[in-house]
């Protein structure tokens, strides 16, 4: 039901292609989390009050990068 989004670096800049569309992209500096089930549009970030959940999900991203990634 939960969506997570990982942040970009601070210092990472959009490419052209992406920075030129001017629309909402999905990229922040920090974590996003949404719940799907009552939030469709992903308009409630949910990761502020939630740190354990946030944690939770950055530590399951992780692994199935590395996994993947080895």
């Amino acid at each position: 039901q939960y969506k997570y989004i990982s942040p970009i670096g601070v210092d990472t800049e959009l490419p052209d292609w992406l920075a030129a569309k001017n629309i909402e992209n999905g990229l922040s500096p920090t974590p996003q989390v949404f719940d799907l089930s009552s939030d469709i549009g992903e308009q409630n970030n949910l990761a502020a009050g939630n740190p354990g959940l946030v944690e939770k999900m950055e530590a399951q991203l992780k692994s199935i990068v590395e996994k993947t990634y080895q």
